[in-house]
């Protein structure tokens, strides 16, 4: 809702595209500022990497496999056992994607 676009408007189209916005914005203002990209939480833009890594990236699969299995032993049991096996086995597939990673941008240097 916005004539930042790169089209060239007539003073006439700018004035009736201005009065269309005001008056969705009157009668909708949560939609208008949706429109607008003003959204109710800001999403995280970038993630810090955790200094201390892993000594070596063999730890993904092991992780992963952990993680899944608790996981599945907390349908029966409690949930925070779910909760610390979805964080280990996230932790080991950031590990096989770090791993991935290197070897795709050509780093060969052992972890």
């Amino acid at each position: 809702m916005s004539t930042r676009d790169d089209a060239s408007l007539t003073a006439r189209e700018r004035a009736a595209l201005a009065t269309l916005e005001a008056v969705a914005a009157a009668e909708d203002p949560q939609l208008a500022r949706r429109l607008r990209g003003a959204g109710r939480f800001r999403p995280i833009i970038h993630v810090p990497r955790i200094p201390v890594r892993a000594p070596s990236s063999w730890w993904a699969a092991p992780l992963v496999l952990v993680g899944l299995a608790l996981v599945v032993a907390s349908l029966s049991t409690t949930v925070v056992l779910g909760v610390v096996g979805a964080v280990i086995t996230a932790s080991g597939l950031r590990l096989a994607a770090g791993a991935i990673e290197r070897r795709w941008m050509g780093d060969r240097s052992p972890d």
